[in-house]
């Protein structure tokens, strides 16, 4: 049996316009599909690149991360902000919160 096959076996919706997807789903559905294809990709490349390769690879990460730490940051601050609303335990919430010491 294919996913798709096993997906509709436990869709439990009637058939009809109800059970079709919105622009959004479809749009999420494109992107993840999309960003599973670059991490295979990503991933074949990993596996024969040298050493050195990986080290610059995760050394200009860790570059780009430094460099945009205020912008992360800040939509961590908005994140924490929409946990607490929504109730999240203090251990995810603990979980959730960055500060430049876990960024580093």
């Amino acid at each position: 049996m294919t996913a798709d096959a096993a997906l509709a076996s436990k869709n439990t919706h009637a058939p009809g316009p109800a059970c079709a997807p919105t622009a959004e789903e479809e749009d999420l559905t494109a992107r993840m599909t999309a960003l599973g294809q670059a991490a295979r990709e990503a991933a074949a490349a990993l596996a024969v690149a040298t050493p050195e390769a990986k080290t610059h690879a995760l050394r200009a990460a860790a570059a780009a991360i430094r460099d945009t730490r205020e912008e992360i940051l800040k939509a961590n601050a908005a994140d924490m902000a929409a946990a607490r609303t929504k109730g999240l335990s203090r251990a995810m919430l603990d979980r959730l919160a960055l500060t430049p010491e876990r960024i580093e």
